[in-house]
């Protein structure tokens, strides 16, 4: 899931985005076997600035 946007003003682009990532949480246990239990969350906020500042 993610929601952002972009903003153009003179020659500088700017960006925000909102993110969240949910996948199974995976791992090797203790006798070496592939095991899947839970669930991974990875949520974040990505800004970007780029262009000429004058």
């Amino acid at each position: 899931m993610e929601v952002g946007g972009k903003l153009a003003v003179n020659r500088l682009l700017l960006s925000a985005a909102l993110f969240e990532i949910r996948c199974p949480f995976a791992y090797t246990n203790g006798n070496g076997d592939y095991a899947v239990d839970g669930e991974q969350r990875n949520c974040g906020l990505e800004l970007m600035a780029g262009g000429y500042v004058v």
